[in-house]
């Protein structure tokens, strides 16, 4: 991906750490209120759950580090953002039983997968959502695919999420498993997160 592409509503660029709080802002939103409910637990000092997600993010590495983030730019402001890195990391089963309860799910899923390029979370504002820029940056996060070799994209949602589960199907993933919610601010146990995946043309080991 070039450093930036110009689109009609938005700018792509590579995140940086001073985007640390707008991208914390808009994995926030991709998870429907929850970053915000689990920062909120265990922030001292004065500090919030912003602060907290935004050092997460500011970090030099882990999954959450602005080196992972793309962002959409639109009118000088953070509209938009993507995190996104190819799966590494290997869980065993009991690693998997000590994640707390409103990660284990997903960690589940994603261990299917072990090697694809993840879109960790993407989001945009709601007051931009129709213009392309999610499509755009799930064009990011495809060339950021090729680029490190991966052969196979992944991504999670709520099956809540009709209409971005429509998208993805016209972009080309496919539902290929599904945990149940075990916990999480909005969503109710009985509920379901779907792992989606779709192959990436061109990607060179």
């Amino acid at each position: 991906m070039p450093d930036a592409a110009t689109l009609a509503a938005a700018t792509l660029r590579p995140a940086t750490p001073a985007d640390a709080r707008d991208v914390a802002v808009l994995w926030d939103v991709a998870n429907a209120g929850h970053v915000a409910s689990v920062f909120a637990r265990d922030v001292r000092g004065g500090r919030s759950w912003l602060d907290a997600a935004a050092a997460e993010i500011a970090r030099p590495s882990g999954e959450m580090s602005w080196k992972n983030a793309v962002v959409a730019e639109a009118d000088g402001a953070v509209v938009g953002a993507l995190v996104a890195l190819k799966l590494t990391r290997r869980m065993g089963r009991l690693a998997l039983l000590r994640l707390p309860p409103d990660q284990r799910s997903h960690y589940e899923l994603l261990a299917t997968v072990h090697g694809a390029y993840l879109l960790r979370d993407l989001a945009v504002l709601p007051e931009r959502r129709g213009r392309g820029i999610g499509a755009a940056l799930i064009d990011a996060g495809i060339a950021r695919a090729r680029a490190a070799g991966c052969d196979r994209l992944a991504i999670t949602t709520h099956e809540t999420n009709a209409a971005f589960r429509a998208h993805l199907a016209r972009r080309g993933f496919s539902e290929i498993d599904a945990r149940p919610v075990r916990q999480h601010a909005r969503y109710t146990p009985h509920s379901r997160w779907i792992l989606l995946t779709r192959p990436v043309e061109g990607a060179r080991p």
